[in-house]
């Protein structure tokens, strides 16, 4: 469904989506799906992140796939060595293309949210994972978007400061409803770029939220 969208981009998730049994089966599903249609769509890949022990051939697997892979998402980031490490692996398996995208749903992620912006000129965006961020935190599933506002801005000046792009994470929810209008048109209004969605019903109300008036 998401390849046959409107979506700007679509991201594969090898992290949350697979289990562990299936983390194999998962990379070369994902290398098929990138092979066959990245050159026509903007396809990212969602790795697992660097303290697992699929990581590394999740980002050999991405280094293989050249142009056709536009990025890859590395989950749970806490410091610029971890984005560092990943950009290491996928320019020796020659992802000279792939640029980088680091998802932040840690305390220290967001402690260490200005190192990470500015880690390497091959990341292309930073984006806040609410979902484990929350639990982390000890925040409510039914905290509003203004209830983030602290964390919403401290990624968005990291990001802008560091001239990559700040995404707002998926609404915990999957239907295109008021509750998730707000959450866009809240991060939108506050100067984010984009927004994930983990349903196509979210992408035209996301589409609209984002998208400039003439």
């Amino acid at each position: 469904k998401a390849l046959s969208s409107n979506a700007d981009e679509v991201i594969l998730d090898l992290e949350d989506a697979v289990t562990s049994a299936n983390k194999d089966l998962a990379r070369t599903l994902a290398s098929s799906l990138v092979h066959e249609f990245g050159r026509a769509r903007t396809i990212s890949v969602r790795i697992n992140g660097l303290t697992t022990p699929w990581a590394r051939d999740y980002l050999i697997a991405c280094g293989t796939l050249g142009e056709s892979l536009t990025s890859v998402i590395v989950p749970k980031v806490e410091s610029a060595d971890e984005l560092l490490e990943a950009e290491r692996i996928l320019f020796t398996a020659g992802g000279n293309h792939t640029t980088l995208q680091a998802l932040i749903e840690t305390p220290l992620g967001v402690q260490n949210a200005d190192s990470i912006a500015r880690a390497t000129p091959r990341l292309q965006a930073t984006i806040i994972g609410y979902a484990d961020l929350g639990a982390a935190l000890g925040r409510s599933r039914s905290a509003l978007p203004e209830h983030w506002l602290a964390i919403q801005d401290r990624i968005l000046i990291a990001c802008r400061a560091a001239g990559v792009a700040a995404i707002d994470g998926p609404f915990l929810g999957i239907t295109d409803d008021d509750a998730f209008r707000h959450a866009a048109h809240w991060t939108s209004a506050l100067g984010f770029d984009g927004k994930w969605v983990i349903h196509p019903a979210q992408i035209d109300s996301a589409t609209i939220a984002f998208t400039p008036s003439d």
